[in-house]
């Protein structure tokens, strides 16, 4: 016996067109000569009235999908994964910003430091350095929560529940955007967290020269 079609209408309860019941783990054999000797006839247009509701509501995979809700998925995947990338290499930045605070403290800040008579511009150099720390911490913190990848179990449970591929295409696309305008808020502040970093390096810098000058002057 060749099973051709089969429906599972335990969440949907398709109701075909002639008025037919739900059809619950309904198959129809294609070649029913041998199952058990008998007779069986086949309810055809019950299948392909359930079969033409389940595939306008986007319940089974068409015969060929839209090229175009390629398009829409392909370019809402490739601005989250833009949105990705600026992530990874703002905490790169943030790492090299660290870096080259301990450089210029290193550099400046030990001969400034050796002298008894450090002053204003001394405690105002540690001050910036301190918060060139901060900032790193709290763009690369691991307490941010962010979307760019589905879960497997959401897509496994779309497939079960006959989904088309356009169908897949279209909300993860949905959800894509959703994740974007979510992760935005939080990577802009953090871009602007970087900008405060940055301009407390320059802060450093020139609280250290500064504490030089008056040293040796």
């Amino acid at each position: 016996m060749i099973i051709i079609w089969a429906a599972d209408t335990n969440h949907r309860g398709c109701r075909p067109d002639d008025g037919s019941p739900s059809i619950e783990k309904t198959a129809i054999a294609l070649d029913a000569r041998h199952a058990h000797g008998g007779a069986v006839v086949p309810n055809w247009s019950v299948a392909i009235s359930c079969s033409r509701w389940l595939r306008h509501n986007g319940r089974v995979p068409a015969d060929d999908s839209d090229p175009r809700w390629g398009l829409v998925y392909d370019e809402a995947l490739r601005a989250l994964s833009f949105q990705q990338s600026a992530l990874d290499n703002l905490r790169s930045r943030a790492t090299l910003l660290t870096a080259g605070a301990a450089l210029i403290g290193s550099v400046l800040g030990t001969p400034a430091l050796a002298d008894a008579r450090s002053g204003v511009a001394s405690v105002l150099a540690i001050a910036a350095l301190a918060c060139v720390l901060a900032t790193a911490g709290i763009i690369c913190a691991p307490w941010w929560r962010w979307r760019f990848v589905s879960s497997a179990a959401r897509l496994t449970q779309a497939v079960e529940l006959g989904h088309s591929l356009d169908s897949m295409r279209r909300h993860l696309a949905a959800d894509f955007e959703k994740w974007l305008d979510s992760n935005e808020k939080r990577l802009r502040g953090l871009q602007w967290c970087f900008t405060a970093g940055l301009m407390a390096l320059l802060m450093e810098m020139v609280a250290w020269l500064v504490q030089l000058a008056q040293l040796r002057g």
